[in-house]
């Protein structure tokens, strides 16, 4: 059981880094287009919107960050990869819905989705953010961490 628990914390990390690396790999293929859709988004300064190039850079570090090494997690990465969700989740609390509903997020590339199965995009992208927190905090918990659940669990049983 212990073993299998072990395999998942390496699973999600892996998919998250999956992720990562989809998001980027989709900005960098249109980067024009995905730096118009930030500026129609209307929340940065022109001079931030000059060096947009760098979020498909920094998702593309996010993504080697949070890469299983040598079947450890790295804890360091996905806490700098759960640290940018939460900023892109803020920069998406910020941007009006009505550039949202008009040209998309930029989320996996320049435009985007407007709706969700009928669900405005600005629910839908926070709850998408809102599950893949948590299973930042999945991985987190199923470790093996020493102060995991699952790593107290096996020190007890050896006690």
């Amino acid at each position: 059981m212990s073993r299998r628990r072990y395999r998942l914390d390496l699973v999600l990390a892996s998919l998250i880094a999956i992720v990562w690396a989809w998001s980027a790999m989709a900005k960098l293929l249109d980067l024009a287009s995905f730096e118009e859709t930030v500026r129609a988004h209307g929340v940065l300064e022109e001079p931030v919107v000059a060096v947009v190039w760098l979020v498909p850079l920094i998702e593309l570090v996010a993504a080697f960050a949070t890469l299983p090494r040598l079947g450890e997690l790295s804890r360091k990465g996905l806490t700098a990869s759960l640290v940018l969700v939460v900023l892109l989740s803020v920069y998406l609390a910020c941007v009006p819905r009505e550039s949202l509903e008009t040209v998309g997020c930029g989320c996996h590339g320049g435009t985007g989705v407007t709706t969700v199965l009928g669900v405005p995009i600005r629910t839908a992208l926070l709850l998408a953010n809102a599950v893949f927190m948590a299973l930042h905090g999945v991985a987190f918990a199923c470790s093996g961490h020493p102060s995991s659940p699952t790593e107290r669990n096996r020190r007890a049983v050896r006690v």
